[in-house]
């Protein structure tokens, strides 16, 4: 497999700073990459648009000219859900900020060369994880086959469960909700209550007693549930290099 690599910074300095440390990497794992560099993020969309495959990785600088990280990690969310997003400036503040755009990790311009090899590796196990791992369920219309990783989350309807997924249709399945989340591994799945289990990798923000979907789909979290859901999306998502 070839991992596909994009660094998108306006100074060509750290163009190179960034592709050094990502060749050093992956070359001492015997890794293949595709490794294509931008000078803004623009034509990173420009070269993606209409692609069927997104780029694995995408490592961004948050504050360039014209359109800024922020804006250009919206589209590629919404077109490639999937796709992981490395944030990296040299400004600490925009940390929060950048929570909402549900980035892999935020790294610190400063400590690049100490922190963005072990969120390679972390991105590497997370990609490794998605591969073909599938859930039966059978549904009024048939039975289907279904990547537990296209998941958005799942709850009760009267006897049955409705479960969501990414492409936006809804399934209904004469599960529990105990025995679907069972059957999902657990994997990356948080109970929010007795009747809601959510994918992590999908929330947006979490906030006090409720999480916000990729979808936007505004979800009540139980307020015995909340230190649990908070744990399991920070677990998810990472450290941020102890900003």
């Amino acid at each position: 497999m070839i991992y596909r690599i994009a660094v998108v910074d306006d100074e060509p300095v750290w163009i190179e700073i960034m592709r050094g440390i990502v060749n050093d990497f992956f070359g001492s794992q015997s890794i293949e990459i595709q490794l294509d560099t931008f000078n803004n993020a623009q034509m990173l969309s420009d070269a993606m648009t209409g692609q069927k495959e997104a780029v694995d990785i995408v490592i961004l600088d948050i504050d360039i000219p014209n359109i800024n990280g922020f804006e250009i990690a919206e589209r590629l969310k919404k077109q490639y859900p999937d796709i992981i997003l490395m944030f990296y400036t040299m400004h600490e503040q925009y940390v929060f900020d950048a929570f909402s755009f549900q980035p892999f990790r935020y790294i610190r311009k400063e400590y690049a060369a100490r922190e963005l090899k072990p969120a390679l590796e972390s991105a590497l196990q997370v990609i490794e994880n998605r591969a073909e791992k599938f859930i039966m369920l059978k549904s009024p219309n048939g039975i289907m086959n279904i990547e537990i990783s296209e998941i958005m989350y799942f709850e009760t309807n009267k006897r049955r469960c409705d479960v969501y997924l990414k492409d936006g249709s809804i399934i209904n399945v004469r599960k529990t909700i105990k025995e679907l989340y069972t059957e999902t591994g657990g994997n990356n799945f948080v109970f929010l209550h007795k009747g809601a289990v959510v994918n992590v990798r999908y929330i947006k923000i979490c906030a006090a007693y409720d999480v916000t979907m990729a979808n936007d789909a505004k979800l009540i979290v139980s307020r015995n549930r909340i230190k649990d859901v908070k744990a399991a999306f920070t677990k998810y998502w990472g450290n941020t290099g102890g900003v």
